[in-house]
């Protein structure tokens, strides 16, 4: 079959790696200019052709991503179109994957619903567990790997040999399908892609749920999602006093599926930085656990959870308490918030700003403001990719690091909050 795909920036170059090790005769159509010199290193060939410009001739197949805009594909030529969500999923449909899958989408809480779950299912099992954080595999970092869904594949090819017993996909967008659970965190903060001609919700319900996929959804959710699912499907809710899973002040509710209100169950939240900033997360991993293990096994998972890294992660470096809440979700307009608890811990350091990889940038003037507001407060300042008189300059988080423990002692507190991909 003669393949197009398109974006290879996105992970595409992994689709038509594979479609070309299924015998096809592939073209990936770098859209964005990108893969040129990161190709030009390599050490065997391409399996496939890569070029810039669109070919003239008419495809079987174009895969293309669901967030690319109309003019970037307007020439391709082809018999049928699908997306990279559609196309991962036929692909693992032919790989014949035996292995639980969890495949985690939605607009917030996603790595740290991913992070969550993964905490918790491995008192039991061999969990490989892909995230904006990066993949790892039972809590060692293997790779670092975007969520686009291409990389679903790149996972599984880097950890089959460790023969995990789930893995866990935070994925962009959407799911691939054939997941055995697909949890939807929440649609909350909505937004447009594809140059604003679509809403990102109706992509991440249209592809997370296949036949064989139990939906695991925010009740606020669940409208829409039973809109695309057939009538009468079991669907796992959390988030309302009711559903499966709750949390409601220091306690999370719980019944198990199938059973009577006469056993529901309730277990103890772990002490984090900002319990809040977790409260979706705690409650879809639980939804989802309860599937897989007891509920005593959760609670004594949960009862030791410091958060997941990057995510209003509460940990010591050095003797001084680090807040860690850099990660590819972090806004300027939280900022205020995080350094008003922070220093209820003691006096502050604070490390800001961006690595320039995420597409969506921070509101830098926002972030200046703040920091302005704080600055008479605050031991120090160190900022990645912002510019602002009285503070220092880092080229990256270590860095960062490095000069806020430079310019604290033991006893303070470093406020880490950097807009990035770990």
């Amino acid at each position: 079959m003669k393949i197009a795909v398109l974006d290879t920036t996105h992970a595409g170059c992994v689709i038509a790696e594979e479609y070309a090790a299924n015998g096809h005769d592939v073209t990936a159509i770098d859209i964005y200019h990108t893969s040129r010199e990161r190709h030009s290193t390599r050490e065997t060939p391409l399996s496939y052709t890569l070029t810039e410009d669109t070919p003239t001739v008419e495809f079987d197949l174009a895969v293309i991503p669901v967030h690319t805009p109309r003019r970037h594909f307007r020439e391709l030529r082809a018999k049928r179109y699908i997306t990279h969500h559609e196309a991962v999923g036929e692909l693992l449909r032919e790989k014949e994957v035996k292995t639980t899958i969890i495949e985690i989408t939605g607009t917030r809480s996603k790595t740290t619903t991913a992070l969550t779950l993964a905490h918790i299912l491995e008192s039991r099992y061999s969990v490989a567990v892909n995230t904006s954080a990066g993949l790892f595999l039972n809590e060692k970092k293997i790779a670092d790997l975007s969520i686009a869904p291409g990389n679903v594949l790149r996972a599984i090819e880097l950890t089959e040999e460790e023969s995990p017993d789930i893995y866990i996909f935070e994925i962009s967008l959407g799911g691939t399908g054939e997941a055995s659970y697909g949890v939807l965190t929440t649609l909350d903060d909505d937004y447009l892609i594809a140059e604003e001609t679509k809403r990102a919700s109706d992509a991440k319900i249209k592809t997370l749920f296949g036949e064989d996929t139990h939906p695991v959804v925010k009740s606020s959710t669940l409208d829409r999602v039973k809109r695309r699912t057939k009538p009468g499907r079991p669907i796992t809710t959390f988030g309302r006093e009711g559903d499966s899973v709750y949390i409601e002040g220091e306690r999370l509710h719980y019944k198990l599926q199938e059973e009577t209100v006469k056993e529901r169950g309730e277990m103890s939240l772990p002490p984090l930085f900002e319990p809040a900033a977790y409260r979706t997360g705690i409650e879809a991993a639980v939804a989802t656990a309860l599937h897989l293990i007891k509920p005593e096994e959760i609670e004594e998972r949960l009862t030791g959870y410091r958060g997941a890294i990057g995510r209003m992660q509460l940990r010591e470096v050095e003797g001084r308490t680090l807040i860690d809440n850099s990660n590819s979700g972090a806004r300027a307009e939280e900022l205020n918030t995080l350094l008003t608890k922070a220093e209820r811990y003691g006096r502050v350091f604070l490390i800001h700003g961006e690595d320039g990889r995420v597409c969506e940038g921070l509101n830098e003037e926002e972030s200046k403001r703040t920091i302005r507001e704080w600055k008479d407060k605050l031991i120090g300042v160190a900022l990645i990719g912002l510019k602002l008189n009285g503070t220092e300059t880092a080229e990256n988080i270590d860095d960062a690091l490095r000069i806020a423990l430079q310019q604290t002692k033991p006893g303070d507190v470093i406020l880490s909050h950097i807009k990035c991909f770990r």
